[in-house]
């Protein structure tokens, strides 16, 4: 078995390329398999670099101490008291920017000219593209896969931002995959009792009394929207599966979870599946049912200080846009989940289009109040597109290790492109 490939077993034909191809060593010696040493039938169907805490199918999974710092990548637990730290560091990074979108978007009901909410919105929007474009395997080189995290880290606040693996896997409570399933299943619920919490605790104080209700409501949608794309991926994902070359199927996210077994089939059913129903679809009808109800004084300031992160920034005719956007991002996101049977190069050009449609609808329709925020999702449009057109010159063995650089060059610049224009 050559370096960067993998088989189900010493005597399969079918050679599988790893996801991650360092994390697979190979053969490094021919095997003795006249031996009953089982050691030596691992050997010839593939070793994972151990050392580096992969092992399992396809070398994908991360053993006790290590934890996935990205898509196919393990990395050393860090040690607790660390990742605590910056568990509190980037707690306090998403509550000033929450803070930040929540009084905008309450002065947005006073004062119209404040737009601050709509351009943190849009920034949001960007870093969750962004993000969405890494999840796609493309062969990133090591720089892209790092710009990639560094975005991850700021654009979802629901997903891995620091080694949460780690504390799943001391808890003994069985696949981490599951415990994360249950976690964002739940998430909507830990999402609407938090800031119940914060502001029932705040309006207790006479002087901030006034407006916490608003406040709360306003809050609330924030989180949801923030957070919902990542709640459908992730429940997408228990669904994902692929076949390595014998009778049974597994996991995209964890190949050592066998799929369509009694205990796959119980999370799928009972976890995945309503929670898509509920919060996949509950979410965009329950905003699409608000801002229909209140579509005829959408200025009215106490409509806008509730529910004006939905609207605020478009045009009347545009009031729904938040909804579009929010299903193009579900769009791109079930392609890297259900196409993985596709050739790679074929989920790229699909997401391809997908953005194309959206840039085109968003230059015909040019949903927001005034051009300069129009050109700014256009823009972020832009950023995903050459993000993606470069993901497909890394597929090719062709390209040179100086065509790699440049071609990160390209997505940098037309990142910083972006920033500059944002800000």
């Amino acid at each position: 078995t050559s370096k960067g490939y993998w088989r189900t077993s010493w005597d399969s034909e079918t050679f599988l390329a790893c996801p991650n191809a360092d994390a697979c060593l190979g053969t490094p010696r021919a095997p003795n398999l006249d031996s009953d040493d089982s050691a030596e039938f691992a050997l010839a169907m593939g070793l994972c670099d151990e050392d580096q805490g992969y092992y399992g199918n396809l070398c994908h999974s991360c053993k006790d101490g290590f934890s996935r710092t990205n898509q196919n990548f393990c990395s050393a637990c860090p040690d607790p008291t660390v990742n605590i730290l910056r568990l509190i560091g980037i707690f306090l990074l998403l509550v000033i920017f929450l803070s930040l979108l929540v009084r905008s978007t309450m002065m947005s009901a006073k004062k119209d000219a404040s737009m601050l909410s709509v351009y943190l919105k849009i920034f949001a929007n960007y870093l969750q593209l962004v993000t969405l474009m890494s999840t796609f395997d493309l062969d990133w080189p090591v720089e892209a896969q790092i710009m990639f995290e560094q975005q991850g880290a700021m654009g979802s606040m629901t997903e891995q931002v620091f080694s949460v693996d780690c504390f799943l896997n001391s808890s003994g409570n069985g696949p981490v995959f599951f415990q994360k399933l249950l976690i964002m299943a739940l998430m909507p619920i830990i999402l609407i009792f938090l800031p119940a919490l914060f502001w029932g605790i705040v309006g207790l104080i006479p002087k901030y009394r006034k407006g916490t209700k608003d406040r709360y409501t306003t809050t609330v949608i924030i989180l949801m929207f923030l957070a919902h794309p990542n709640i459908v991926k992730t429940m997408f994902s228990c669904f994902a599966c692929k076949n390595l070359g014998g009778k049974s199927t597994y996991l995209t996210s964890d190949y050592e979870i066998e799929c369509w077994t009694e205990t796959h089939r119980a999370w799928a059913f009972f976890v995945a599946l309503p929670a898509l129903l509920v919060w996949g679809l509950g979410i965009p009808t329950m905003a699409w049912l608000l801002m229909m109800r209140h579509k005829n004084n959408l200025d009215d300031p106490r409509v806008k200080a509730k529910y004006g992160f939905l609207f605020n920034g478009y045009k009347a005719a545009a009031y729904f846009w938040e909804l579009i956007i929010l299903y193009r991002k579900i769009a791109i996101a079930s392609v890297s989940v259900f196409l993985l049977e596709l050739d790679r190069s074929i989920q790229a050009l699909i997401v391809y289009g997908v953005i194309m449609v959206a840039m085109y609808l968003q230059g015909q329709a040019q949903p927001f109040v005034n051009r300069p925020l129009n050109e700014m999702e256009y823009r972020s449009l832009i950023v995903a597109l050459i993000t993606i057109y470069c993901g497909l010159f890394f597929l090719s063995k062709d390209v040179s290790r100086a065509s790699q650089i440049i071609l990160f060059c390209v997505m940098v610049f037309a990142n910083l492109y972006f920033l500059i224009y944002w800000l």
